[in-house]
């Protein structure tokens, strides 16, 4: 017969498991109910969370997040309705969706993280720059906080294993676009090539407000 102080050890080991264990994302608990932990470079985005994607009809539909990462690279995208930034770099985006379509395993995913944007004016704005990518509603910031994503015009590149691989900057200079760190970063995950500089600083976007204090407003 087991002695019951054996079994107790056993339980105490388990619950610190448990415990260890909730500070991650993607280890079977309800994402919801867990802080976003900001990846560093080179970790896996791995989570069970689902955010609503943005129809072209203008309704919405909850997607899972690893279901929307492409099989050889993914492009997270800060976007949102009042940031001007957004309307100035949007030939640049889709001159580079062109380059790199989905076709060819690169999937482009917009991430709003405003929380006071509407559904009407994220489908207007869409509509006006005839933006080809897929939208999420990201209006509690969490997979902007996961892919450390604090502002619109920022991305965020995963390589095929989900791995973060790429953060920061677009590119140098809002109006002329020197820099393309975003291009740089693409060809060297899809060569699978070591990135020389893997994380830029913010150059221009507008901050996300604070989803709490906008909760409060409403």
């Amino acid at each position: 017969m087991t002695c019951p102080r054996a079994w107790i050890g056993v339980l105490a080991l388990i619950c610190l498991g448990c415990l260890g264990c909730l500070g991650c994302l993607g280890c079977g608990g309800d994402d919801a109910t867990q802080e976003p932990v900001r990846l560093e470079m080179g970790e896996r985005l791995v989570t069970a969370a689902s955010l609503p994607e943005l129809l072209g009809d203008g309704s919405t539909s909850a997607v899972p997040i690893r279901d929307v990462v492409g099989q050889r690279a993914t492009v997270f995208y800060g976007w949102s309705v009042s940031c001007p930034c957004v309307d100035s770099v949007e030939p640049r985006i889709q001159r580079l969706m062109a380059q790199l379509p989905p076709s060819v395993g690169v999937n482009w995913i917009a991430l709003d993280g405003e929380p006071l944007d509407t559904i009407e004016q994220i489908r207007e704005k869409m509509l006006r720059l005839g933006g080809a990518y897929r939208l999420l509603l990201d209006p509690e910031q969490r997979l902007c906080r996961s892919l450390g994503l604090d502002s619109a015009v920022q991305v965020a590149v995963l390589d095929a294993a989900g791995r973060l691989r790429y953060r920061g900057a677009l590119d140098d200079d809002q109006v002329r676009g020197a820099g393309e760190h975003l291009a740089a970063a693409l060809q060297a995950v899809l060569a699978n090539r070591r990135l020389k500089v893997a994380e830029r600083p913010r150059v221009y976007g507008c901050f996300f407000s604070d989803p709490a204090s906008c909760t409060q407003r409403k």
